[in-house]
């Protein structure tokens, strides 16, 4: 494409009527935004509403922790999205968020368009549908790239929790929160160990006192 804005809608999402022409008056009227971006809304495979897009913001401290833009929803400058070194494509689940965040990261100014802006259909053939490793594999990659690794650690603890909130477990949901469950039993274990040895130790040296 050679346009002067840039955005890309997958093939079974859609765009509201009017979105095109609500975004472009933004960045006419505002030559000093780069990322005008807007809410969106999940729709079933057969275009009934679900729940409005849940962690879109207007805090864009958040981007690099939190994905608080919907993809279809978001349109950039070429002329930013180029200063940024575009769209990475060794990466295939969290391509999205990584450009939003090099675009902030980068100092370009987001603009939040307060209305919806497109609908983003939900069903088992989506790649996002479902905690798979790789996509968990890549948004791990992707979080501690940009945050220190107890941020990394809550965020990731979110995504697995987001299906048990909206009641939409996959099978690799259900695998991805049972080892969570696993790991977090073990590391209570061994703190429990721990916290038994430092109990025995405080004892020995009381009694030897």
């Amino acid at each position: 494409t050679d346009g002067d804005v840039v955005g890309w809608l997958c093939a079974d999402d859609c765009l509201f009527p009017g979105a095109l022409a609500d975004v472009e008056q933004v960045f006419r009227d505002r030559p000093d935004v780069d990322v005008v971006y807007g809410d969106a809304i999940f729709i079933d495979q057969d275009g009934r509403f679900i729940r409005y897009f849940p962690s879109i913001s207007a805090d864009m401290t958040r981007i690099t922790r939190d994905c608080c833009i919907s993809q279809p929803s978001c349109f950039v400058r070429r002329t930013a999205m180029e200063h940024v070194g575009g769209v990475r494509r060794d990466l295939h689940y969290v391509m999205d968020w990584d450009l939003w965040a090099r675009l902030y990261l980068a100092g370009h100014r987001f603009f939040y368009l307060q209305r919806p802006l497109s609908a983003s259909r939900m069903h088992p053939g989506t790649k996002t549908t479902g905690n798979s490793t790789a996509r968990l594999r890549e948004m791990w990659r992707h979080l501690v790239r940009y945050n220190s690794t107890p941020t990394a650690l809550r965020s990731m603890a979110g995504i697995f929790l987001a299906p048990l909130v909206y009641r939409e477990l996959g099978p690799n949901d259900e695998t991805a929160i049972g080892g969570l469950a696993r790991w977090a039993a073990r590391m209570g274990r061994r703190a429990w160990r721990c916290a038994g040895r430092e109990a025995t130790r405080r004892s020995e040296e009381h009694t030897s006192e």
